[in-house]
């Protein structure tokens, strides 16, 4: 017995692709046959078995928030999970997706559940996103489990883009003002150099400063090079360790702005998850290690894993997330609220909302927030620059007279 891919015509012209099961060739050219198709290319697929399989699929988020919106409108309009599949991968234009896409068929034809097909395939479907697929399908609330799966997608795609667009512009700015600075002390102190030695004047400190700066740069700025370099690849290694990562990041929060910014899309992230894991019908402590497996800052991490043991011994959640740094009081009194009243749903459907809303004025605030400090950061070099350089031609000119 054997899978089978086959492109074939229907009698109005029309080309079919599909794949079937069959002991030999002929068989499904027959059957295929049988549907009043035309066959005209037939392929024998899946010869090995799955777990011998060494192709890794990986898509980017969008792609996958798409399928789900798909996938919840075809079964919303009552088609089948496999002709479903079949309808989108049939509308794909994109030969890897198809090929993925043929693979879950596979799988789903051959009698497999949709959670299970996808569970294969960890780097295209996180743990979250498995789980509540698996009680959709066990509660018969699939269709809606895709509805809020979609809205999770799609919400930490544009809140991932807004964190991205806010740090953007001020790491620009802070570039090139470095790499003005690098310029000017590398190419243009150094032509006024000898004219300033020649003068015998004192120089002003500033002055002699900025020459000392150009002249280490010019001749040991290798070394300078190297300890960058060197300083990269320490930060590089203890990111790649689990205490390491967990200190910068860490770090991370203090930052003033932006620390406070990555705060509240992580809790925004972290309340949209639990909120739909306890829409498709998850319990709160098995909710909360599918959150934090699908978490990687590792501050948050630890926080969930110490709020799930909270939990286990009979603490309420808004009582573990008292005691943590990173919810504010905003997070816990909702919480609490929620819980007191039977409605953590809906209070933490409301939590996230306020922290994408928090998220979004934040980054549209940003400019405002930050171009004084680069105004003066700017304006300070250039100063400093302006000094270093006016000060000795206004002595040399005072000299001349």
């Amino acid at each position: 017995m054997g899978q089978f891919l086959f492109k074939a015509m229907t009698a109005d012209g029309k080309f079919y692709e599909d794949i079937l099961i069959a002991d030999s060739e002929e068989e499904a050219i027959s059957k295929i046959k049988a549907q009043s198709l035309f066959p005209i290319d037939i392929q024998v697929v899946d010869t090995t078995p799955r777990s011998t399989r060494p192709r890794q699929y990986r898509f980017k988020p969008r792609l996958i928030a798409q399928f789900t919106s798909q996938l919840h409108t075809l079964l919303k309009a009552g088609v089948p999970i496999l002709a479903s599949l079949k309808a989108i991968r049939h509308q794909s234009k994109d030969e890897v997706l198809r090929e993925f896409m043929s693979v879950l068929i596979q799988d789903v034809a051959a009698g497999g559940s949709l959670s299970g097909a996808m569970e294969k395939h960890p780097r295209v479907f996180p743990r979250i996103y498995v789980h509540a697929i698996r009680v959709g399908e066990i509660s018969g609330t699939l269709e809606e489990t895709l509805h809020y799966l979609h809205r999770l997608l799609e919400d930490e795609y544009r809140i991932k883009k807004d964190v991205q667009k806010a740090l953007r512009y001020p790491m620009i700015t802070l570039i090139a003002i470095g790499a003005a600075f690098f310029i000017f002390t590398t190419l243009v102190i150094p032509k006024f150099a000898p004219l300033f030695e020649a003068s015998g004047t004192e120089l002003p400190l500033i002055t002699r400063l900025l020459l000392a700066v150009s002249d280490g740069l010019l001749h040991y700025g290798w070394l300078g090079g190297l300890g960058v370099v060197a300083f990269g690849a320490l930060l590089v290694y203890a990111y790649k360790t689990e205490e390491g990562r967990y200190h910068l990041e860490s770090f991370l929060f203090s930052i003033p702005i932006f620390g406070a910014l990555v705060q509240k899309a992580l809790m925004a992230r972290f309340t949209k998850m639990l909120y739909t894991l306890f829409r498709t019908g998850i319990p709160l402590v098995q909710a909360l290690e599918i959150v934090c497996s699908a978490t990687e800052n590792r501050v948050f991490r630890r926080e969930i894993e110490r709020m799930i043991q909270g939990v286990r011994k009979g603490e309420t959640l808004a009582a573990t997330m008292e005691n943590s740094r990173i919810f504010d009081q905003f997070a816990v009194q909702m919480t609490r609220i929620g819980e007191e009243s039977g409605a953590l749903e809906g209070m933490l459907s409301q939590v996230a909302a306020y922290y994408d809303k928090e998220v979004s004025d934040t980054v549209n605030n940003l400019s405002t927030m930050v171009e004084p400090v680069l105004t003066v950061i700017l304006g300070g070099m250039v100063l400093v620059l302006a000094m270093a350089l006016l000060l000795p031609m206004w002595d040399l000119i005072s000299m001349m007279k």
